[in-house]
């Protein structure tokens, strides 16, 4: 009986050592591979590296033009010439979608493809039949809509300069979008003439020419503020083309990418993000902030990546990408949840960021809504984690679906088409793994 045991264990040690042989590392696409999480990251590291990061984008019109269950305003950025077109829409559950894309006319008239709510979801809900629209001052909107079937009203408060962008349920904010200052989006235009900078003499002077272009398009922009924006977009090698495992990417529309963090303030845990071979609470992926002890067990340092490569064989315990593809992530705590789903399905990057202090400026509780606890959360230094996603996105437009059940079960029965056919239901969610019960409760 011994001996058969031994055999079965001798067997089972040799077929485990088979599958991490089979694994090879270099088939496989890291953060390292690819430019534009390079890129991004890189804007990352130098937001962290100031104390209070001013975003270089802000509302450019003091009042949002409103149709039906819409609004739209525009939006600039500091950083070039350049206009993006920011539509809100509103529905009737509660729930809310953000879509922001270059304004025309474009380089050589360039678009990104903008229907694949088109091909990824069923059935749109039904639109929200009243909104309401203030400007509290100059430099705010505010948009309220419908309560949903717990009686929850909802709001959107939107701060023009810089662009800070949060969402309420009952007065309590639930999700804030570029509260790190993370929101990027690379415009169409030229191939610049000699390439990208290689040296650090080259690196040095297209510095200084940004620099000079800053100053002269902002001539009233502090010093501080000047330096900051400057050093926000990085050259890299891959900016323009590059190539991995053999395939060439010729990039003939340039860099494309798109990049936004999302806060959760008062959610202590992050779900989603299927198809990968690890925990169900996403862990982080970035080092803890300077001064903060790394007490996180098993912290990854690559970002979760999405994309669909239909592989049958994977490290475990890793963020490396398997087979299914869902942009879907889920925030919870004991008594409230919200969701977010990016409508992109190019190759994504998210890293997680956990921390004990809150970036920016302290949130306004407007009221302690449903949740006490939730709502003293927010308030700055009383809260033991704060958590945050940062999506790097290959290509296209930002396109985001924001759920505001009031808990975990109403948020996947509004992803799943099992669950809600009439609501937002993402065909590629499809992939969303069952949650256990007890956090659907």
């Amino acid at each position: 009986m011994h001996l058969r045991t031994f055999c079965w264990v001798l067997a089972f040690l040799a077929w485990a050592a088979t599958l991490v042989v089979s694994v090879r590392p270099g088939d496989f696409k890291a953060c390292k591979d690819s430019s534009v999480c390079r890129r991004f990251r890189q804007v990352s590291e130098q937001v962290e590296s100031f104390p209070s990061y001013v975003s270089p984008y802000a509302v450019a019109e003091r009042v949002a033009k409103v149709d039906d269950a819409k609004i739209h305003l525009l939006v600039r950025t500091a950083l070039h010439d350049v206009s993006f077109d920011m539509n809100a829409t509103f529905f009737a559950d509660g729930n809310a979608r953000l879509q922001m894309d270059e304004h025309g006319p474009t380089y050589k008239d360039w678009r990104h493809y903008p229907e694949a709510n088109v091909w990824g979801i069923a059935q749109m809900p039904a639109l929200a039949e009243e909104i309401h629209v203030t400007h509290p001052n100059e430099a705010k909107t505010v948009v309220s809509w419908g309560a949903d079937k717990s009686g929850n009203m909802h709001e959107m408060h939107i701060d023009h300069a810089p662009l800070r962008i949060s969402f309420l349920r009952d007065g309590v904010v639930q999700m804030m979008l570029n509260e790190r200052a993370l929101l990027h989006m690379e415009h169409f235009r030229p191939k610049p003439e000699g390439g990208m900078p290689s040296t650090d003499e080259q690196r040095a002077a297209f510095i200084e020419e940004r620099v000079r272009v800053l100053k002269a398009r902002h001539p009233t922009a502090s010093p501080a503020l000047i330096d900051m924006w400057s050093k926000f977009e990085t050259p890299d090698e891959g900016e323009w083309e590059e190539s991995w495992g053999g395939v060439h990417d010729s990039k003939p529309k340039g860099p494309e990418g798109v990049a936004l963090d999302i806060s959760f303030p008062g959610y202590d845990t992050l779900m989603g993000l299927p198809e990968h071979a690890s925990p169900l609470s996403l862990r982080s992926t970035r080092a803890p902030p300077h001064g903060e002890a790394d007490d996180e067990p098993g912290r990854f340092s690559d970002p979760y990546r999405l994309m669909n490569t239909d592989v049958f064989e994977y490290e475990y315990d890793s963020p490396m990408a398997l087979y299914g593809s869902a942009p879907v992530v889920h925030a919870l705590s004991r008594s409230s949840a919200v969701s977010v789903l990016w409508m992109n399905a190019a190759e994504t990057w998210v890293d997680i960021h956990k921390s004990k202090q809150r970036p920016g400026p302290a949130v306004d509780v407007m009221s302690l809504g449903a949740s006490h606890a939730d709502a003293l959360a927010l308030e700055w230094g009383h809260v033991g984690e704060v958590i945050a996603c940062a999506l790097h996105v290959r290509v296209g437009h930002l396109d985001l679906f924001v759920f505001m059940g009031t808990n975990a079960r109403a948020q996947h029965g509004a992803l799943h088409v099992a669950r809600r056919p009439h609501s937002a239901t993402a065909v590629l969610c499809h992939w969303l793994p069952p949650m256990p019960m007890e956090l659907l409760v």
